[in-house]
Parts: C-alpha cells; structure tokens; sequence
C-alpha cells in the first residue's frame, strides 16, 4: 500500500475525546509518518503487514506542553506503535 504524499487529519474518533482545538494529523512520505496530536510532532519510519499500519519506532520533539495536550500526545505514539489483534 503506497500512501506517499497523503495526509490525514481526524474528524472523530471513537473512543476517545480530543483536547478542544486539537486534531489528530498523519502525513506519509518516503517510508516515514510524521504525526501531531496537539503539541509535539513524531516521526518514525513505517510498513505495512496485509492493511495494518506497523510503526516501530518515533523520534519526537520535546515541547513542554500542559499536562492535557502531553497526555494526548503520548496517547498517539501508543496507538501507533501498538498492534493490531
């Protein structure tokens, strides 16, 4: 699956509720996803297995954000390197 050059930005999620103001941002090119929850931005390199999005690893920026916005933020670098069941 080639997602060069696509981004994504959430409308909703389920399940979970995000900081007033803030959205979900993925964007994809040369086998890294860059993604923002808020405050810091993450970047790693990705692959896919069958349709599952696999991210093993992310570098991120260091912000100091409110405690609202970091928990957001590592609640995204969870989601992405979890896998799927």
């Amino acid at each position: 699956m080639d997602l060069s050059g696509r981004e994504f930005v959430s409308e909703s999620l389920e399940g979970r509720e995000l900081v007033p103001g803030t959205q979900v941002r993925l964007r994809f090119g040369g086998g890294e996803i860059s993604a923002s929850a808020g405050c810091n931005s993450m970047s790693g390199p990705y692959s896919f297995e069958g349709y599952a999005l696999m991210v093993n690893a992310l570098s991120t920026t260091e912000i100091g954000c409110e405690a609202p916005l970091a928990d957001q933020d590592e609640w995204l670098a969870r989601f992405l390197k979890s896998r799927p069941t």
